[in-house]
């Protein structure tokens, strides 16, 4: 049996000892695994490197402690981007991580050949990314090959070996859709100013099934990233001009929007044109961000549970420094209504 074959074995054999616990002689490991001397040393050299072994000289070799008390610096990569949204959730996932103990440090990363630069792999512990569905294949199978314990939030990747904690998107779409419906408001429109991405369009997905099965259909949908030119806000204010003065938004009871973004963006142009909101029109978001509970009306939406993605990324992180996990875990978590005055 060669070294690399006998590696998973050990693992196993470290599952059964405690953080902390003594790992029999070198004698026998060989005896139990009838291989050679130096064919244990390479595994043992190996586990070593990462960080699963420790040897005391003279006294023997032994499993390393916990998986929390061996990390003590996460470092969050974030995109190098100006967004409030991520600005929010960083500090979200700061709170919850400093009152676990540890210590951050936090990363830009650029997209593209620059994106490998940025990534770091010394001096941290383990490594959280944010938002790596701006990431493409082949920057995530690079990411994944990095030696330290790694989650991914915001991101399911059903086809990597990666660990992933995320929201499940079409379950909130759905619940913006029953709550508009129970409400009587059935004459529905999307609005997104967010470039196409998985998680809108499983947000999307999820609203038409349910609007679909209340017997609602043919949506319409505005999405600004399909139009050239113009900011958001400039195609936004020009689609309520347009739904205006063609009699549209009369006809119109209640916009999803999945994002806050979109919902900010919709409600101060419907207020340029003397639509109110809830009154003429009730607008309902998705993210719940800071600001949402700061707009005039404030912001019925569809709340992320960012605390939990700290805390669901901190589990798997420590499992995965223990050697307790041996395949990858991806986490969806359930996002919740919060109710508030832009929805009648």
């Amino acid at each position: 049996m060669k070294s690399h074959l006998l590696y998973p074995e050990i693992i196993e054999l470290l599952k059964k000892l405690p953080p902390g616990g003594k790992l029999p002689s070198v004698r026998k490991l060989m005896q139990k695994y009838g291989v050679s001397q130096i064919t244990i040393e390479n595994a043992l050299r190996q586990l070593k490197e990462d960080g699963k072994l420790v040897t005391q000289v003279g006294d023997g070799t032994y499993k390393s402690l916990s998986g929390r008390d061996s990390i003590k610096i996460i470092g969050i990569a974030v995109p190098a981007v100006n967004s409030t949204w991520i600005d929010n959730i960083v500090t979200e996932l700061s709170t919850k991580l400093e009152e676990s103990g540890v210590q951050l440090k936090i990363f830009r990363y650029r997209t593209g050949k620059a994106y490998r630069e940025d990534v770091p792999s010394k001096g941290i512990d383990a490594l959280i990314f944010l938002n790596s569905r701006l990431l493409s294949h082949d920057d995530l199978t690079f990411a994944g090959e990095i030696n330290i314990p790694c989650v991914f939030l915001n991101s399911t990747f059903s086809w990597t070996k990666l660990n992933t904690v995320d929201t499940d998107n079409e379950a909130g779409g759905e619940m913006a859709a029953e709550f508009l419906i129970s409400r009587n408001l059935k004459r529905i429109r999307i609005l997104s100013v967010e470039p196409p991405c998985p998680a809108v369009d499983e947000r999307i997905r999820g609203f038409l099934r349910y609007a679909s099965y209340s017997g609602i259909k043919d949506i319409e949908i505005f999405n600004t990233a399909e139009v050239p030119g113009f900011s958001s806000n400039e195609k936004v204010e020009k689609y309520v001009a347009l739904s205006v003065r063609q009699g549209l938004i009369g006809n119109t009871d209640a916009f999803f929007c999945v994002s806050d973004s979109s919902a900010y963006h919709l409600i101060k142009s419907l207020k340029k044109f003397c639509v109110k909101v809830p009154d003429d029109i009730s607008v309902i978001g998705f993210d719940d961000s800071p600001e949402s509970a700061k707009l005039s009306p404030p912001l019925t939406s569809i709340r992320q549970p960012y605390d939990q993605w700290a805390s669901e990324a901190l589990k798997i992180i420590f499992a995965q420094a223990d050697g307790s996990i041996s395949v990858p875990v991806q986490k969806r978590l359930s996002p919740s209504l919060i109710i508030r005055q832009s929805v009648k």
